[in-house]
């Protein structure tokens, strides 16, 4: 009979070791998990930013220049006037 309960704490025992070990993998996993996703997250994040910094320069570069346009304008009718006061 002792040897049995010394064989069933042994057990307990090596039951309890597997737990934490057990549990400490767990949180291995989920921490790597998290770490994997983040990282997944960033990568994506940062595209989102290079995307947006394009977008931005394409905005800018597209602009309509209405001061040039209104002064080709200007300069069109004073050439215009010009030339009709010439003919």
């Amino acid at each position: 009979m002792k040897n049995f309960r010394e064989q069933q704490k042994h057990r307990q025992a090596e039951m309890e070791s597997y737990k934490k070990e057990i549990a400490v993998l767990h949180e291995k996993n989920v921490q790597s998990a998290i770490n994997e996703k983040t990282a997944s997250l960033k990568v994506n994040l940062e595209t989102l930013r290079q995307d947006n910094i394009r977008l931005n320069q394409e905005v800018k570069n597209n602009k309509t220049d209405y001061a040039k346009i209104i002064t080709a304008f200007i300069l069109a009718l004073i050439i215009g006037f010009i030339l009709a006061k010439l003919v």
